[in-house]
């Protein structure tokens, strides 16, 4: 049976809830770690943060030898990032169609607004959107207020691709209780939608170069504590896409 490419993406109208931050994690530690065939649609524009990022990488390791030296000793090509925008996303996202290695899964950065032109066409040709939710009630009130106008109007319906949709609590501080948790997750298995189990927690990691890299791979010890690994083999079980179970060194 032929490789089915999965289509996903992280989206939120609301910033600072981490959404390009999560793209660049998933895909580089399904990359590097999972030795998973990945690519990402950076049509966030013009941001472009995720194709900044890189560039300014390579920029790095065209002019310092440490990183020189790092980049060659693991052996790794780098996953693919292509500089797109919404009204021309679906056009990119076919040149990961039918290439010579399939790729597992293809991630699109997308503008944080769904009235630019574009954005809901190119999230009714995915396969599964990531909501990711903090602590606030605006951004909760936004984002269930999205989830719902996805799940009644694009789930199941005819012509659109895309197949599922759930929330995450990203940015979590462990001590802290909030009723807002439980009042959304009621909200949202009320709607029918559904929210992941695996949160991930507030940690200054998130912020570390060394940690966020669409080049090098993120350093074993600095997942600890994060809950990122468990979240990950949650969303790649959501998306059907089974890899060999992976121990990591700290």
């Amino acid at each position: 049976m032929a490789k089915e490419t999965k289509f996903i993406s992280f989206f939120n109208q609301k910033g600072g809830v981490g959404k390009t931050t999560l793209e660049i994690l998933v895909a580089s530690y399904c990359h590097s770690v999972l030795d998973l065939n990945v690519g990402i649609v950076d049509a966030d524009f013009p941001q472009h943060s995720v194709q900044k990022l890189r560039e300014d990488e390579i920029s790095l390791v065209r002019t310092q030898t440490s990183y020189q030296n790092a980049f060659k000793e693991q052996g790794k090509k780098v996953y693919p990032i292509i500089p797109s925008n919404p009204g021309e996303a679906l056009t990119d996202l076919s040149q990961f169609e039918n290439t010579e290695e399939p790729f597992d899964i293809v991630f699109v950065d997308l503008p944080g607004t769904v009235n630019t032109s574009g954005v809901l066409s190119t999230i009714s040709k995915l396969d599964h959107i990531f909501i990711p939710l903090i602590a606030d009630q605006l951004v909760v009130k936004s984002s269930l207020e999205f989830g719902l106008l996805v799940n009644q109007n694009f789930i199941g319906k005819p012509g659109i691709n895309l197949k599922s949709l759930h929330f995450l609590w990203n940015n979590v501080v462990k001590s802290e209780k909030s009723n807002l948790y439980t009042a959304t997750e009621k909200v949202v298995t009320k709607a029918g939608m559904h929210i992941l189990k695996t949160q991930l927690y507030q940690s200054v990691k998130f912020r570390k170069p060394e940690f966020r890299s669409t080049i090098f791979p993120m350093e074993a010890h600095l997942l600890k504590d994060t809950n990122m690994v468990p979240l990950i083999e949650e969303i790649l079980t959501v998306i059907g896409v089974s890899v060999a179970p992976v121990t990591l060194t700290v």
